[in-house]
């Protein structure tokens, strides 16, 4: 949605009308069908319609702003009711359980069962929104781990440091959902 519209935006003197017309209108049609993927079963948006159909973390905290008040309420119950599966030293799992996401035969452990500081920026204005306190708590572990777990891409369920230290995302997207928080904003305004 985000994309189509700045896209459209930013080349609208560049391209032919018809094209930003359509990058427009997918845009409207993205919000006009968000709600396809709002299941109150679940506890909010999905990941998928029809493999691997759960509760997305990540995607609950981008679509959070687009979310009408009352499935931002079936959203912050799933999230109060499930932390603790959820949030692990400042980072966020993708789904809630860790044996994969139903329907599929996704490597166990990496998205599924794993825990990314680049997931906290997508769901911390979300949680301040929820709960501020939530929020703060997941700044305060990420930033009291992230040496110990050298900035790694991902954390495994004992709070292992896995895939690329370093990773920039680990600490860049924690970054940008702290800066939206602090500016009223939300992640999806700086991506």
């Amino acid at each position: 949605k985000r994309g189509y519209e700045r896209a459209a935006a930013l080349f609208a003197n560049e391209l032919p009308a018809p094209v930003i017309d359509e990058w427009k209108d997918r845009a409207s049609g993205i919000s006009a069908n968000l709600h396809r993927l709002f299941d109150p079963k679940a506890g909010g948006f999905v990941g998928a319609t029809v493999a691997g159909r759960t509760f997305d973390v990540w995607g609950n905290g981008l679509a959070w702003p687009l979310a009408s008040p009352e499935q931002q309420a079936v959203i912050a119950g799933t999230i109060k009711a499930n932390r603790q599966k959820i949030f692990l030293k400042g980072c966020t799992r993708q789904i809630i359980g860790p044996e994969g996401w139903p329907g599929t035969e996704a490597a166990i452990g990496y998205q599924n069962g794993g825990y990314w500081g680049t997931g906290t920026g997508f769901v911390l204005p979300m949680l301040a929104a929820i709960d501020p306190g939530m929020a703060a708590d997941q700044i305060k572990d990420l930033l009291a781990n992230l040496d110990v777990m050298k900035c790694a891409e991902w954390i495994d369920k004992n709070g292992a440091p896995k895939g690329a230290l370093e990773f920039l995302g680990t600490l860049a997207m924690p970054l940008i959902g702290l800066r939206a928080i602090l500016a009223g904003k939300h992640t999806l305004d700086y991506l």
